[in-house]
């Protein structure tokens, strides 16, 4: 969806209606750009309302981790395009009517700010919901030394029994 203007412009999709032939990529960069952007925002959004619900308990640390990957992974393909985009206005700042060479850093460091944000609502969602330890006992033992084995203290084989199903 974000490189459909580049791929109207360069005429590799056809469009539903007739692009001027004077049509350059330099009239659609601002589009993708803003789009790139937009779509980072929402990602992080519908991340956001995940893990601020209460069914993400059910999440492993493995999923909240890929999700949050792909919403950084956005989150800096909107950077990344935002200083390629802007970078020859930067350097032109003063002959800019419109002065967009000082406006996306700003919008830069606010994406900083959402992925440093993303990065600690996850690593809180994972600390809240430690992740589930499956042991299984090799050899016939009593629970002191699975206690032992397991904890490095066979004084807690309560511990040990209390974190078993039933033992036959």
């Amino acid at each position: 969806m974000i490189t459909l203007p580049s791929a109207l412009i360069n005429r590799n999709i056809t469009a539903a209606v007739p692009i001027p032939e004077a049509a350059k990529l330099a009239d659609v960069t601002d589009v993708a750009t803003l789009h790139t952007t937009v779509a980072a925002m929402r990602a992080t959004e519908i991340l956001t309302d995940i893990l601020t619900d209460e069914a993400a308990s059910i999440l492993t640390p493995e999923h909240i981790e890929q999700m949050t990957n792909q919403v950084r992974r956005y989150i800096q393909a909107a950077l990344d395009l935002n200083r390629d985009t802007y970078r020859e206005f930067t350097a032109h700042v003063s002959d800019d009517p419109e002065g967009r060479g000082l406006l996306w850093s700003g919008v830069n460091e606010q994406l900083k700010s959402v992925a440093l944000g993303v990065q600690i609502l996850a690593e809180q969602e994972i600390s809240r919901h430690p992740p589930l330890i499956i042991r299984t006992v090799a050899q016939d033992a009593n629970l002191h030394l699975l206690a032992h084995a397991w904890y490095g203290d066979y004084r807690a084989r309560r511990r040990a029994a209390a974190s078993q199903s039933p033992i036959d």
